[in-house]
């Protein structure tokens, strides 16, 4: 299965349109995240929307928090990429015990978004059986491997 997971523009950044980057760094949650769903069987793709846009066409898509400011972010992401089945939200926003309840998180990002920060939801929407491996159980080399030498050294030079 095809899993696009994206880095939203950072919320304080120029818009697109001006033609600059974003805030470049790299949430290591987000590789991850990709690590783990690689490790067990899904094609997975890395999308920063500091650097592009977002362009692929998976029909799940996950989306990195890192606070509230994101929430239109976020939404924008959706709204430009309306018609996919399935939303993978995680990061601090929705830590199960201090971010969004479910409840708030269906209102805002609607009925085909999951908290992809409970991996129970995640086996449901993947149709997996057994549990995803341990963050601390898996490698991030095939995550590193995926991303372009060209914006490696910009994570580098910046704040990875």
């Amino acid at each position: 299965m095809q899993i696009d997971l994206v880095q939203p523009r950072h919320s304080y950044a120029e818009p697109t349109e001006s033609g600059a980057r974003g805030h470049i760094y790299t949430p290591h949650s987000l590789w991850t995240a990709a690590a783990r769903l690689k490790a067990v069987g899904h094609e997975v793709q890395l999308y920063d929307e500091n650097l592009r846009p977002y362009d692929g066409r998976s029909q799940i898509v996950g989306a990195n928090f890192l606070g509230a400011p994101y929430i239109p972010v976020v939404r924008d992401l959706q709204a430009r990429v309306s018609g996919r089945a399935h939303w993978l939200l995680g990061g601090q926003l929705f830590d199960p015990q201090f971010g969004l309840t479910d409840t708030q998180r269906e209102h805002l990002f609607g009925a085909n978004s999951v908290n992809g920060n409970k991996d129970g939801e995640l086996q449901k929407v993947l149709g997996h059986e057994s549990p995803l491996p341990r963050p601390e159980e898996i490698s991030l080399i095939p995550i590193y491997e995926q991303v372009s030498d060209e914006d490696f050294k910009l994570y580098l030079e910046h704040e990875m």
